[in-house]
C-alpha cells in the first residue's frame, strides 16, 4: 500500500501539484492484490487530506472478474463506518442507464467497476458495427476519459501487452496519469510485451520501442544463445541489471515463495499420453495427404499454413470426435453467416485474441433506424450459436445423413461415424476419466481447463453417457450422487457465454466445503483462468498447452492461493 502512494501520489504537496504516476503491482497470484488495492482506495476517499482530491475511482478488469470485485469490496468493508459507494456496470444492458450511472459516479464519487471490452465500446470513436449517438458517446467520454476518473486500477494488466490493441489505446486515452497496473504475470512472451505495460504507467521510462529495442532488447537476447561469447553474456547480465534497476521505483514483483510455509505442497506432472491407433492412422494420412507444403528439390517443407495444420492435428490428437463436431460447427456456421446477412443480429469479436469468445451487441437507443445493434448487452462474451451447443443447453444434432456422399471429408474412411465417439479412441479421455473416479472416490474435487469449447462439449456428452449407464446401478454402497453427473449439481461448465452472475453462484456453490457433491469444474482457459478463486478444487487438469505460457500458469494458481487445505496436483496431458 505504501509503495503505490509513493508512485502515485508521492506527498500532499505533489497531490497539490496535480501531477501524478503509476505503478505496477507485479504480486504472485494469490497474494492479495484486491486487497491491497481496496485498503489504498479506502484510504484515499477516507482520508481527510486525500479526499479533496480523490472523489473517483475507475477499477476495468477481465468480464468474469466484475461481480468478484464486487464482492470483494462488500467483504473487505462490510462495517458501517468503513463503506464507500461501490457500483458495477456488467448487469446493465442499457446503454442510457450506463450513461446515468456513469454522471451519478462522478457527481458523488466512489469506485465503479467495469470489464475491459465494455469500456472499449463505450469510448471508442468507430465502433465496429455499432450506432451511438455523438450526444451519448460525449457523455461517456467526460466520464472515462476526459476529465475521467482521479484513479485508474487495471486488473490483469498484462492484457495492455500490444500498444496497437484497440483495448491499449482506448485505455491511454485516459487523462490522468494515476494508473496502477495489477498482474500476477508480468513478463509473458517478450521484453517488448513488458516495455508496452510500463510505459502505460511511465510514459517514456524506457524511451521509445526502437530505443528499448536497442538498450535493452537485443543485448540480452544475444547473451542467451548457445553460442553467446563471454563478452555478449557479460553485456547481457549488465543491462538486465540496469533494467532491474530502472523499473525498482515503479514495478514491485512477489512471488508466492514468500507464502509457501503457509500452502500446502504443490506437485505438477507433465503426462505423455499416447496416441490411440486410429488416431496415429488419422495424423499419419493428415501429414502425408493434407498438410498444405510446398516442393522444394522434391522435397516437402513447411509452409505458412502451419497453423491450420496445428489446429486440424489438435482436434485428432484431442479425440477424432472432434472432427465430426467441428463439421457440424462449420456447417452451422454458413447457415448462421446467411442468416446473419439479414438479420439485425451483430456480433463483435474481442480483443483478446480468443476465436471462441465474442461479444453479443443489441441497440437499446429507441427511435433509431439502423439495423444494426448497438449495445454491448452486459458486456457478455456470448458464444455464438454455430460455435457450440452450450448456449442453449440442447445438443448438438447429427449431420444429415443426406448428400453425405457429396460432402465425403479426407477422415470418414479412416473414422466411421458409428465408432468415433468411443472414449478409447483417445488416451486423454480414458485418463482424464479414471482421474474423475479416483477423485470421486477420495472426495478430491477437480478443475479441467482446455482451450477448446468443442471438447468440453465432448466431455459433458460423455458425462451424460456416464450418467445414464451409472442410472441403473442398484448397489446400497452406492447411494446417493455417486457416479451421477448432472449439469448445475455435480459439476458445472464456464466459458464465454456464461453470464458474471452465473459464474459468481457456481464458483461460490463449487467452493463450498459442504456441498460434496460439486466434484468437476470445466473451464475454456481464457475465459476463466483470470482472477478467479476455486480453493474447493485441489486437482487441476490441463488438456491442451497454449502459446501464451501465463494461461497455464494461472490456470493452475486458481487452487494453489490463501485457503487451500489439501495438497495441490496439477496434470498436463501431452499427446506422444
Amino acid at each position: 500500500v505504501k509503495f503505490m502512494w509513493e508512485c502515485t501520489v508521492e506527498s500532499l504537496e505533489q497531490l497539490k501539484s496535480g501531477k501524478g504516476s503509476g505503478c505496477i503491482l507485479a504480486h504472485c497470484m494469490g497474494l492479495g492484490k484486491t486487497l491491497q488495492v481496496i485498503t489504498f482506495i479506502h484510504t484515499l476517499l477516507n482520508n481527510k487530506y486525500t479526499k479533496k482530491f480523490f472523489s473517483s475511482v475507475l477499477v476495468v478488469c477481465p468480464y468474469n472478474t466484475v461481480l468478484n470485485w464486487n464482492r470483494e469490496f462488500e467483504m473487505w468493508l462490510e462495517e458501517e463506518e468503513l463503506q464507500i459507494s461501490v457500483q458495477e456496470l456488467a448487469s446493465i444492458r442499457d446503454n442510457y442507464a450506463r450513461a446515468s450511472k456513469l454522471d451519478e459516479w462522478k457527481e458523488e464519487g466512489g469506485v465503479i467497476i467495469m470489464g475491459y471490452d465494455l469500456f472499449r465500446l463505450l469510448v471508442q470513436d468507430k465502433s465496429r458495427g455499432k450506432r451511438i449517438s455523438k450526444r451519448l458517446r460525449d457523455r461517456f467520454c467526460k466520464a472515462l476519459l476526459d476529465p475521467g476518473p482521479d484513479l485508474v486500477i487495471c486488473d490483469e494488466g498484462h492484457i495492455l501487452k500490444n500498444n496497437t490493441s484497440a483495448i491499449f489505446k482506448a485505455m491511454n486515452r485516459i487523462v490522468t496519469k494515476r494508473r496502477i497496473v495489477l498482474t500476477g504475470t508480468p513478463l509473458q512472451n517478450n521484453l517488448a510485451e513488458y516495455h508496452c505495460m510500463v510505459d502505460f504507467v511511465k510514459q517514456r521510462l524506457l524511451g521509445t520501442k526502437k530505443e528499448f529495442f536497442n538498450r535493452f532488447v537485443n543485448p540480452i537476447t544475444n547473451g542467451q544463445c548457445a553460442d553467446s561469447t563471454p563478452q555478449d553474456v557479460k553485456l547481457m547480465k549488465k543491462r538486465v541489471h540496469i533494467l532491474h534497476k530502472l523499473l525498482e521505483g515503479c514495478v514491485q514483483r512477489c512471488d508466492y515463495s514468500v507464502i509457501r510455509k503457509h500452502l500446502q505442497a504443490k506437485h505438477e506432472y507433465v503426462i505423455c499420453v499416447r496416441l490411440s491407433d486410429t488416431q496415429i492412422k488419422l495424423y499419419q494420412y493428415f501429414l502425408d495427404n493434407m498438410a498444405r507444403g510446398r516442393q522444394v528439390g522434391g522435397h516437402k517443407v513447411a509452409s505458412v499454413q502451419l497453423f491450420s495444420d496445428y489446429s486440424a492435428l489438435r482436434q485428432i490428437w484431442t479425440h477424432p470426435y472432434i472432427l465430426y463436431l467441428n463439421k457440424i460447427r462449420e456447417g452451422n456456421k454458413m447457415i448462421d453467416d446467411f442468416e446473419d446477412s439479414n438479420s439485425d443480429d451483430i456480433s463483435v469479436q474481442s480483443d483478446d485474441g480468443d476465436d471462441d469468445d465474442v461479444i453479443c451487441l443489441e441497440n437499446p437507443e429507441p427511435g433509431t433506424s439502423s439495423n444494426k445493434k448497438d449495445d454491448d448487452s452486459s458486456e457478455e462474451e456470448v458464444i455464438k450459436k454455430w460455435k457450440t451447443s452450450r448456449l442453449t443447453g440442447e445438443k448438438n444434432e447429427e449431420p444429415d445423413n443426406t448428400n453425405r456422399d457429396d460432402e465425403k471429408e479426407w477422415w470418414s474412411d479412416i473414422l466411421p461415424e458409428e465408432e468415433s465417439k468411443k472414449i478409447e479412441l483417445s488416451g486423454k479421455l480414458v485418463l482424464l476419466f479414471e482421474i474423475l473416479n479416483r477423485c470421486e472416490e477420495i472426495g478430491d474435487k477437480v478443475l479441467l481447463f482446455s482451450q477448446s469449447l468443442l471438447l468440453l462439449d465432448l466431455v459433458e456428452d460423455m458425462l451424460e453417457m456416464k450418467n445414464l449407464e451409472n442410472s441403473t446401478i442398484s448397489d446400497p454402497e452406492q447411494k446417493g450422487y455417486y457416479g451421477t453427473w448432472l449439469h448445475g449439481l455435480d459439476y458445472f461448465r464456464m466459458d464465454g457465454s456464461t453470464s458474471a452472475d452465473s459464474r459468481r453462484r457456481w464458483i461460490e456453490h463449487f467452493n463450498d466445503e459442504e456441498n460434496c457433491r460439486s466434484r468437476l469444474f470445466l473451464i475454456s482457459t481464457k475465459a476463466g483462468s483470470l482472477g478467479t478463486n476455486l480453493i474447493g478444487a485441489n486437482r487441476v487438469i490441463i488438456m491442451d498447452t497454449s502459446w501464451n505460457p501465463s494461461h497455464d500458469t494461472q490456470a493452475i494458481f486458481r487452487v494453489y492461493r490463501f485457503g487451500q487445505k489439501k495438497p495441490v496436483y496439477i496434470y498436463r496431458f501431452l499427446s506422444q
